[in-house]
């Protein structure tokens, strides 16, 4: 696949063609020049990125990428994260590994492994961590009753806990599952010992200013 790659020369502008790798977009320099571009390079990146050889390899076709839950996911949590960074002022969005609140008892081999958390949030009084989780359903069905993925409660109520022992003034600290609205919709909290913690989805489907609304409304925010 060929791109045209433009090169200024003395005042004239020459266009040569390349052979299109992945390595050709890291050495793209851009400056503030030229910044706007940055949003066309990564589509093209990520269009890129989602070519696939056809089987008779005479060309290529595109993976649908909608379909790669993985991908999804990573998206997904980079759209919630930058939204808070960008569009609310109340919070500071941080990274944050938490350790295990434990003890060694024996044994030198080996370390628990750090918890990574995908969204933190962090004002003068409040702390919540939000884990982001992309599925075709935010339920899971057992002998036909609905319930909550297990699976995603235990690991935030495992940040929240492990957080709190480690460091208190993550002692009331609030908790967020949130899925992208593909069913149900959901928009529940509990208090669980101690901790409140809220599963919800958002509509990606609506219209831009629905998206900003329910999405601030989540940390009971407004737009000022």
């Amino acid at each position: 696949m060929n791109v045209c790659q433009l090169r200024t020369e003395r005042s004239c502008l020459d266009v040569c063609d390349i052979w299109l790798e992945r390595s050709a977009f890291a050495r793209v320099q851009l400056n503030r020049n030229n910044a706007y571009y940055d949003l066309l390079m990564k589509v093209a990146e990520l269009a890129f990125d989602c070519l696939l050889p056809e089987p008779r390899g005479s060309g290529f076709a595109f993976h649908d990428v909608m379909r790669d839950e993985r991908k999804m996911a990573r998206v997904f949590e980079d759209f919630v994260r930058n939204f808070y960074r960008s569009e609310q002022s109340e919070f500071a969005v941080e990274p944050l590994a938490i350790f295990w609140d434990a003890v060694r008892l024996s044994g030198a081999a080996g370390r628990l492994p750090n918890m990574r958390v995908d969204v933190f949030l962090r004002s003068n009084d409040r702390r919540i961590i939000i884990d982001t989780k992309y599925y075709a359903n935010a339920l899971q069905s057992y002998h036909h009753t609905e319930s909550f993925h297990s699976g995603n409660l235990y690991q935030l109520f495992s940040y929240l806990k492990n957080a709190a022992g480690r460091d208190p003034s993550f002692s009331a600290a609030e908790g967020m599952l949130l899925y992208p609205r593909a069913g149900t919709e959901l928009d529940e909290r509990f208090d669980i010992q101690g901790h409140i913690v809220a599963i919800a989805t958002v509509d990606l489907a609506q219209a831009w200013p629905a998206v900003e609304s329910r999405i601030l409304s989540l940390l009971g925010l407004v737009r000022t």
